[in-house]
């Protein structure tokens, strides 16, 4: 099974680091695709520098800069 997050955000670094550490505690089985996306919307803070801090757990994790 195929599972996408979607996170759309405007300057929530902080908010966005409390929320991928959550999603760090989802159990997802071994068949099943978590991917999540975050959808960064002109922001001006460290937002961008957040999700490639993200843990492992979240390898399949991108973030979509929009200007």
């Amino acid at each position: 099974m195929r599972c996408l997050i979607a996170i759309c955000t405007h300057n929530r670094a902080a908010t966005l680091a409390l929320t991928l550490a959550s999603l760090r505690q989802v159990i997802v089985p071994d068949s099943w695709h978590l991917e999540v996306v975050v959808i960064a919307n002109a922001c001006t803070d460290a937002t961008a520098d957040v999700a490639p801090d993200a843990p492992e757990r979240l390898k399949n994790l991108r973030i979509v800069e929009l200007s």
